[in-house]
Parts: structure tokens; C-alpha cells; sequence
């Protein structure tokens, strides 16, 4: 691993297992609920339903801004804007 400092930057190296340190987790769990516990006829059926709940999901800006909004991602956001 090449490792350079850049001045002014900290790098932390996140935990192996942070879903709390990583928005996309909760976004993906979500998805995955889409085809949990389900059997499907066709691997086009089960594309079918991540992509109905990929467009759900899109489509209700207020709920992800809710659920990927982690305080940390807020404060840090309007502090930058």
C-alpha cells in the first residue's frame, strides 16, 4: 500500500466492520430486503424487483435523505456549505 501525507489531512482507517461509519450499508440492507426470503422463477424476475425497489427508493428524495443522513454526514456537510 503506497501511503502519502497530504498537508492539512487526516486519514483514519475505519474499522472493518462500520455500517454506522458508512451510509451505502443502509442503502444496500434496504435493497436487499427487496429479494429476501423470496425464491424467483428467473434471475430476470429477481432484477425486476431490485430495480422496482431501486426506483422506489429514488423516487422518495425526504426518506433517503433520512435514512443516509447520519448526523456525523449532516454537521459535516454544513460545515463544508
Amino acid at each position: 500500500m503506497i501511503h502519502r501525507e497530504i498537508p492539512g489531512l487526516i486519514v483514519l482507517f475505519l474499522p472493518p466492520y462500520s455500517p454506522e461509519l458508512n451510509p451505502a450499508e443502509r442503502f444496500f440492507e434496504e435493497l436487499r430486503k427487496a429479494t429476501a426470503n423470496q425464491i424467483f422463477k428467473t434471475i430476470e424476475d429477481q432484477e425486476m424487483a431490485i430495480e422496482e425497489k431501486l426506483k422506489a427508493l429514488a423516487d422518495n428524495i425526504p426518506a433517503m435523505k433520512k435514512m443516509l443522513g447520519y448526523e456525523w454526514i449532516l454537521k459535516q456537510c454544513s460545515d463544508v456549505i
